[in-house]
């Protein structure tokens, strides 16, 4: 999706999910969608704000012993291509757990946004997860990077929404 301003792709982590347990934690890369971003974007330019929307960690993500496996595979493919071309934030789910990074390669690596659960039955979770839900603000600054600010909410019983505690 291509707008003034943005560029948002939507990538299906889960396209190679089989009965089979090894696998069904675990994102997928093809080759086939490798390939048909870097076509897409090799005749794009770079200066817009730039999403990429898919459900698993293109990395490993393993805090709160929430598992080191369940990545996309070939995700440093993902986050290469990405890197070629602009400024780019990766947001994903899975972990169900808030938090913000940065992807290991060049100074144009993609910020990776992994979103927690916004109705995930919380009630005995382990990971001390939340339901949160986010407003971000993104802007592209004069040098053509990512810039921006995050708002959350986060879910209690018998209060309902209310922004969590600022971590410094």
């Amino acid at each position: 999706l291509e707008a003034e301003t943005y560029r948002i792709i939507i990538l299906n982590s889960c396209c190679e999910h089989v009965p089979d347990s090894w696998m069904y934690e675990r994102g997928a890369f093809p080759d086939s969608a490798h390939e048909a971003i870097i076509d897409e974007l090799d005749n794009k330019s770079a200066d817009k704000i730039n999403l990429l929307v898919c459900h698993h960690p293109p990395n490993s993500h393993s805090d709160e012993e929430s598992g080191s496996y369940d990545f996309i595979e070939k995700g440093d493919r993902l986050i290469q291509a990405l890197e070629n071309h602009g400024s780019w934030m990766i947001i994903h789910g899975h972990k169900h757990q808030g938090k913000i990074s940065y992807a290991q390669g060049s100074l144009m690596a993609p910020t990776i946004f992994s979103a927690a659960s916004l109705g995930f039955h919380i009630e005995g979770a382990p990971n001390k997860q939340k339901n949160e839900f986010y407003c971000l603000e993104i802007e592209l600054d004069q040098n053509q990077c990512l810039r921006g600010h995050v708002e959350a909410w986060e879910w209690h019983f018998g209060i309902g929404w209310t922004e969590p505690p600022r971590v410094s």
